[in-house]
């Protein structure tokens, strides 16, 4: 009979797998793993908000963020200070980094450094760290503090938007301080030491009230913004629903038109203002600083109503149009009759 297998004893160990053996150059690589500031997110956090929590992919797309501005702030500080010809990183060096790559942040220039902080040789990659986890808790506990301060108020306008009409948007704040801008989508409009005055928007700051006056209401700047320099904050979305073409009026004449006969044409707007344009063809007469007064033709304008004095009607010049400043038109065709 073969003989029983040996069973193994009660006290016996399995044997260990076999080693396979590397090549001398064939070393693991240790997979590097990138630093995380969430513990330092949350912990500041917590002591500016502490009813107030955070997602996991909240404080991952942060933890991102962070990870590389301050890599770019430990790069930029290290070349400013081989630059300055320095072995070791200085407040100056850090806070000149910052305004480099965040030109809007202000509250930098706030910090005093420890002298621990500045001795720190440039050369170590561990003491990158420590410093990005300082810059790291004072950039966090200002942002969460400015937050808490931030406030939103309600903007107004001035009555229903028109499609293609005039609108003037208007929102008061406490203490509000320049610059004050207003934004839609890439475009902004503000006032610091000057106001923007342009032929499409303007902007005014009296106090704590700022205005925007907007010349043309599109449908691609229905939303916008305001802010000023002490965190106020305002939004608008103008009702598409209820837009509309601005109203359009109608052009009257003093009599039937002859040829070759005078004609007065007039038109009377709500709210009329400079410059009032008549056009026909490519001639245009109007009322700006001054009124269009020849020989052939006369312009006029008071209050709502503005009057063109022709000369001589011609069939050339049968089509008329008048437009104002706030986009109130109106179009008439003379039925030109010959004289007897």
């Amino acid at each position: 009979m073969p003989p029983a297998p040996a069973t193994a004893s009660k006290g016996a160990k399995k044997a260990s797998k076999a080693k396979t053996s590397r090549p001398a150059g064939d070393k693991k690589r240790k997979k590097k793993r990138k630093e995380s500031y969430s513990i330092y997110i949350y912990k500041v956090m917590k002591q500016v908000h502490p009813d107030t929590g955070i997602s996991s992919k909240a404080m991952s797309i942060m933890n991102s963020f962070v990870n590389d501005l301050f890599e770019r702030i430990a790069s930029e500080s290290s070349r400013l200070a081989h630059y300055n010809k320095r072995s070791t990183i200085s407040s100056r060096e850090v806070q000149t980094a910052v305004r480099l790559l965040l030109p809007e942040t202000k509250f930098f220039s706030l910090f005093v450094f420890p002298s621990w902080f500045l001795k720190l040789p440039i050369a170590s990659s561990h003491n990158y760290k420590i410093m990005a986890k300082w810059i790291l808790f004072c950039c966090l506990f200002v942002t969460f503090v400015c937050l808490s301060r931030a406030k939103k108020y309600r903007i107004t306008q001035s009555g229903i938007a028109l499609l293609n009409g005039c609108l003037t948007l208007s929102i008061t704040t406490p203490n509000m301080k320049r610059p004050v801008v207003w934004k839609c989508g890439n475009y902004k409009y503000e006032c610091d030491r000057t106001c923007a005055d342009g032929p499409d928007y303007k902007v005014t700051q009296d106090g704590n009230t700022s205005t925007l006056w907007i010349r043309k209401v599109t449908k691609e700047c229905s939303i916008w913004k305001f802010k000023d320099d002490n965190l106020n904050f305002g939004k608008i979305d103008l009702e598409i629903k209820n837009l509309s073409r601005a109203q359009k009026y109608k052009i009257t004449q003093s009599g039937p038109a002859e040829l070759n006969g005078n004609l007065t044409l007039s038109i009377t707007i709500p709210d009329m203002k400079r410059p009032v344009v008549w056009k026909c063809q490519n001639y245009k007469y109007e009322c700006d600083r001054t009124c269009a007064n020849g020989t052939d033709y006369k312009v006029t304008h008071s209050r709502d109503t503005s009057t063109l004095w022709i000369r001589n009607v011609t069939k050339e010049c049968s089509t008329w149009r008048f437009d104002d400043y706030n986009l109130n038109a109106a179009d008439i065709n003379l039925k030109i009759k010959s004289r007897k």
